[in-house]
Formats: C-alpha cells, structure tokens, sequence
C-alpha cells in the first residue's frame, strides 16, 4: 500500500527554507491461529512498514544573495526515521470463542424450551391421569 503524500509550501526568493519530514516504523503483528487450538506452535505473522508522520518547515534569509543569479539553493529536504516507533498486535475471533459463545446461547435457549416444555408436559400428564381412572371399556 503507497501513498503519495503531498508537501505544499510558497518558496520566496528571498527566504531559505529547510524542511524536515519524518516517517515513522509501523511494526504489525497479526496472531494467525483461527482455530485456538495450536498451543505449541508460533503463528504470529510479523511485518514491518514505515509511514509519514510529520513534517516541520523552516525558514531563514538567503545566504546566497540573489537566487536568479548566483543559482545557488533554495530549499533544503531532509527525511528522517522517528524516534517512535509504532506497534499494532491484530487477533483474528478464535472458533474456540465462537464455539463457547454459540454455546452460552444454546444452553439459554436449552433452559427455555425446558421450562416451556415442563408446563406442557404437567398438563399432559394431568390429562392422561384423569382419562386413565375414568377408561370406559
């Protein structure tokens, strides 16, 4: 991934300008096991960027003299690494986490039904006591 960074600033004749741009290092780690289930091995994928961060223009008279004449420079760009440096850890949802959420739902939808099936199942039995003592043959 590229990204052009646009550095816009007026140049005078008379102005010396030196510009510092600094980009910084961007370490990301993404954890790779999906599944949850590998304990003993390293499944983290390591990579390493470096991005713009900032950037400080300064300015100051001509040394010089006249530019158009002498040809000498009017800008000075310097780019630097800076001192921090970024890190970002990234963790995919783990089927072992999914399995124990589903799980939590289920066993709430499980208690539910249990209680719902509970209050039929007294009437039926109610109902099938009652048609038993009064059986017409």
């Amino acid at each position: 991934m590229k990204k052009k960074i646009d550095m816009n600033s007026p140049l005078f004749l008379d102005l010396f300008q030196m510009v510092y741009s600094y980009l910084q290092i961007v370490n990301i780690e993404t954890d790779e096991d999906i599944t949850g289930l590998n304990f003993f091995t390293n499944t983290i994928r390591k990579q390493q960027y470096t991005r713009y961060d900032e950037t400080f223009i300064i300015a100051s008279p001509l040394l010089y003299g006249n530019i158009l004449k002498t040809g000498g420079p009017i800008i000075d760009v310097t780019l630097q690494l800076a001192a921090k440096v970024l890190t970002e850890k990234r963790q995919y949802t783990q089927l072992i986490d999914v399995l124990g959420d589903v799980g939590g739902l289920m066993e709430i939808l499980y208690s539910f039904l249990n209680i719902i099936t509970s209050f039929v199942t007294e009437i039926l039995y109610d109902k099938s006591l009652v048609n038993n003592f009064f059986h017409l043959t």
